[in-house]
């Protein structure tokens, strides 16, 4: 399995795992660990569709409504993407 550089410990998202699972009234998203802290923050600063596309970029993934690839190929994630 592939490591994350600079990833908060695995105790930690544990922990919000067992919490998410174990809440009486569970919440629809919980944050685990000081990156995704960072993500939600980020997300709340921009539009949407800005924050979209950088997460596509960062992934190599094209955002929603752009069927076909710099390249021109069309994108057809394989079953590693997924």
């Amino acid at each position: 399995m592939a490591q994350v550089k600079d990833g908060d410990d695995p105790a930690v998202v544990t922990r919000t795992i067992v919490t998410a699972t174990t809440d009486k009234k569970p919440k629809p998203r919980y944050t685990a660990g000081l990156l995704a802290s960072r993500v939600t923050a980020a997300r709340r600063l921009g539009p949407a569709g800005t924050f979209d596309k950088q997460i596509c970029k960062k992934h190599r993934r094209l955002p929603p409504g752009l069927p076909v690839r710099p390249q021109g190929r069309r994108f057809r994630p394989s079953a590693s993407d997924v």
